[in-house]
């Protein structure tokens, strides 16, 4: 059964015992069956990654005298 707004939709049992098995012989296949597992962790890997850019990022800009904007004209002249 399948709601959809005000309108339902109703499969017949051979076709879902049928979508059923599979559905479950997929599950079985080794990508499918760590999709989740695996997705988390890209998700927990990619976000790893960007705080450590952001970090990165925050240090240089207070630690590199040609970013901040008062003393990037002095520099550039003395060069």
């Amino acid at each position: 059964t399948h709601y959809a707004d005000t309108t339902t939709e109703f499969v017949p049992i051979d076709q879902f015992e049928r979508e059923y098995f599979q559905y479950s012989q997929i599950k079985k296949i080794k990508f499918f069956h760590q999709y989740r597992l695996w997705k988390s962790f890209t998700e927990w890997k990619k976000n790893v990654r960007a705080k450590a850019v952001s970090a990165c990022k925050a240090r240089l800009q207070e630690q590199l005298f040609i970013l901040h904007p008062m003393l990037r004209q002095s520099l550039l002249e003395l060069r």
